[in-house]
């Protein structure tokens, strides 16, 4: 807990501009240009992978409640 309290409190004391969005709230001039974030191939796989690994994952998850709560409901309970 107190790690995330320090956590917290350094990024609360953080004054960095970190989008478009905060420099056009903090200095009320127009923006004339960004540099645009560049994503290289390896980057874009490993999030694809990561993206399809946790809907996988999920789904898995789900499956595996469904028929615990199915087998539950139907062979599970004494009457």
């Amino acid at each position: 807990m107190l790690g995330i309290a320090l956590a917290g409190a350094k990024e609360m004391k953080n004054t960095s501009l970190k989008n478009l969005k905060d420099v056009r709230a903090y200095t009320n001039l127009p923006v004339l240009s960004s540099i645009p974030l560049l994503e290289n191939a390896l980057l874009v796989r490993r999030k694809r992978r990561l993206f399809w690994l946790a809907w996988s994952s999920a789904f898995i998850i789900g499956s595996i409640a469904m028929a615990g709560a199915m087998y539950y409901h139907f062979f599970g309970r004494s009457s």
